[in-house]
């Protein structure tokens, strides 16, 4: 890894932190989109938003799939 450990030396969490920050931030918007979806979806029953779920669902095991089978470059 690029960044080293090095006793008393905290510039390494300036470059970090900002990252860390924005992926968080991030991750609550995509949060938040997928649960507005959610419950825009479970508000009606007809066969387009059961269309729609199924799609969703598959989306996200798909990409589960796809990140926990291909490696990581290592």
């Amino acid at each position: 890894c690029w960044f080293g450990k090095r006793p008393g030396v905290y510039t390494d969490y300036i470059y970090q932190g900002p990252m860390i920050l924005v992926l968080l931030i991030n991750f609550i918007f995509l949060f938040n989109i997928v649960r507005i979806l959610m419950t825009k979806l479970r508000a009606s029953t007809t066969s387009e938003t059961i269309q729609y779920r199924a799609s969703l669902c598959l989306c996200s095991t798909v990409s589960s799939i796809v990140r926990s089978v291909l490696p990581s470059g290592r």
